[in-house]
């Protein structure tokens, strides 16, 4: 099920990786202008999608995700909120580069027909997502692209040079 998307799946997260790797742990909470989301935030909204996709699949995948961070990091969350127990930005990256191979190991064996039901899911009843296997391809690709491009903008915001 779903093969085509493991190739962007695996670049989205060698590319989160690359842009994480630039930035100092001091500036995870930073906002350096209305409107532009700090990367803990960011980081931690897509691990929370990552560990969202697996519920999906009905396993949990996300190696050291906490339910807890879903009061941080799922939609509609303060994206300028700073909590003294959130997670840093290594433990977020490693969260969710870390259910890559079960991920893929999970999609490999499942059946589409499986996932051909209502995602069930009211934010995205108005979009052209209408099964589980819609979302799980929107989370892994397009989904996952959105916020790497908000991590870009904090970057270069910020000054430091795109990556390519």
């Amino acid at each position: 099920m779903l093969e085509d998307v493991f190739t962007p799946y695996r670049f989205n997260n060698e590319y989160l990786v690359s842009q994480l790797d630039t930035i100092d742990a001091d500036q995870a909470d930073h906002i350096p202008h209305e409107g532009v989301k700090p990367p803990r935030w960011i980081t931690g909204h897509i691990c929370f999608t990552m560990a969202m996709a697996g519920r999906i699949l009905g396993e949990r995948v996300c190696p050291g995700f906490e339910p807890a961070w879903a009061r941080y990091y799922s939609p509609g969350t303060d994206s300028t909120a700073v909590h003294d127990d959130a997670p840093d930005l290594v433990t977020l990256r490693d969260a969710i580069v870390g259910s890559e191979e079960k991920m893929i190991d999970l999609l490999s064996n499942a059946k589409l027909e499986d996932y051909q039901e209502s995602h069930g899911i009211e934010l995205l009843n108005s979009t052209p997502y209408k099964t589980k296997a819609h979302i799980i391809a929107h989370l892994l690709t397009t989904h996952y692209c959105f916020h790497l491009g908000e991590l870009a903008i904090w970057r270069r915001t910020m000054g430091i040079p795109p990556l390519f």
